[in-house]
């Protein structure tokens, strides 16, 4: 009679043990894809009347102190790694970021047509993400817009004294 209780208790122990493990091997990354389905405050935007090459030198130069993930002229695109808080960009008004935080930028380069004109649109996604504890995931947060705003004049900047 003891020894069944006994591997019975073994049984029940080991299969907690199983869930416990299975739970932590759950997570994942999220995708790029993810973002799209959540309200992010948007991106931000601007269509500049210039030069495709000038238009993409300008948003790399603007970007050049962020670490790199991925660009590619052909495609338009310039990901950023993920940046944590501790090198995280500062608006003048704000003394520090939270702990746990950390985001990306994506920015994408586009050649359209407006008003029958070429034009190269600019558009900036800030991919803002917080980890409360050890054990959750990232929660998705809503960008503020500044450091966006912030990288899309630096490009006017950069075509204006070009």
């Amino acid at each position: 009679m003891m020894q069944h209780m006994l591997r019975e208790m073994r049984l029940i122990i080991n299969l907690l043990l199983i869930i416990l493990l299975a739970g932590c091997t759950t997570s994942h990354e999220k995708s790029d894809e993810d973002y799209t389905q959540v309200a992010t405050g948007g991106p931000r935007s601007r269509i500049f009347y210039d030069d495709y090459e000038k238009v993409w030198k300008a948003a790399q130069i603007s970007i050049a102190q962020y670490p790199l993930k991925a660009y590619d002229i052909d495609s338009g695109t310039i990901e950023t790694e993920f940046i944590g808080s501790d090198n995280a960009w500062l608006p003048p008004h704000q003394q520090s970021i939270q702990n746990g935080v950390r985001y990306k930028i994506n920015i994408r380069v586009l050649k359209e047509k407006k008003g029958g004109l070429d034009v190269i649109n600019v558009v900036i996604l800030k991919q803002v993400e917080k980890k409360t504890d050890f054990f959750s995931n990232y929660e998705r947060l809503i960008s503020d817009g500044l450091e966006e705003v912030s990288i899309l004049y630096r490009i006017q900047r950069e075509l204006t004294f070009e």
